[in-house]
């Protein structure tokens, strides 16, 4: 269930579409794959910069965050053996970890809720589009591993293959990932979180 968050962000990035034919409509243009270009080249260049001794630790850290097999405590206590200590006063240390506790609890309400009750209701068409980013989710070091070019073969294969029907259920679970991460006010903890600024953790 680690692939929850991916497919959270796509599908509320979906939701700003008006109205469901404009997706599967976006998806086909012949222009598609030239507007999403600049996207991928900024992301080579970006893993590109990033240092391998980091690339592997956010990998790690990547798939405890997200691994609803185990409890957000015990999900914290391991990610603290993998990024360096920084000093803090006990105070300090107990409201970031209770943030953290936080988020990662309602990333698991997420998971539930998409797995029981959306990823049911999808299409396989759109399926593979989510399939596409979750993939990437569950296994990290592969996004690191895969180039530019790679990452948008895959994605446009799928894309291109979106129908209304298709893009129905997308802009629909859209809608219910969306009203379930403010039901649990998943962006007020993301928000608290940027406040305290915790460059340790994430």
């Amino acid at each position: 269930m680690r692939n929850l968050i991916a497919s959270l962000v796509f599908l509320v990035a979906l939701y700003s579409f008006s109205e469901a034919k404009s997706v599967s409509t976006y998806f086909k243009d012949p222009k598609y794959a030239e507007k999403v270009e600049p996207v991928f080249t900024k992301i080579d260049a970006l893993k590109s910069i990033m240092p391998d001794e980091y690339k592997k630790t956010f990998t790690s850290v990547f798939n405890l965050v997200f691994d609803t097999s185990k409890t957000p405590e015990v999900r914290f206590e391991e990610i603290r053996k993998l990024v360096p200590e920084e000093v803090q006063s006990k105070e300090d240390f107990e409201k970031k970890k209770a943030i953290i506790i936080e988020f990662m609890g309602k990333i698991d309400q997420l998971a539930n809720y998409y797995t029981t009750e959306v990823a049911p209701t999808l299409t396989d068409n759109a399926k593979a589009v989510i399939k596409v980013y979750t993939d990437y989710i569950q296994q990290p070091q592969q996004f690191f591993k895969d180039g530019k070019d790679e990452m948008k073969k895959k994605f446009l294969d799928v894309t291109q293959k979106v129908e209304n029907k298709d893009a129905l259920d997308l802009f629909i679970a859209a809608g219910l990932m969306a009203n379930k991460a403010k039901q649990i006010k998943i962006m007020d903890t993301l928000d608290k979180m940027k406040t305290e600024k915790d460059k340790t953790f994430f």
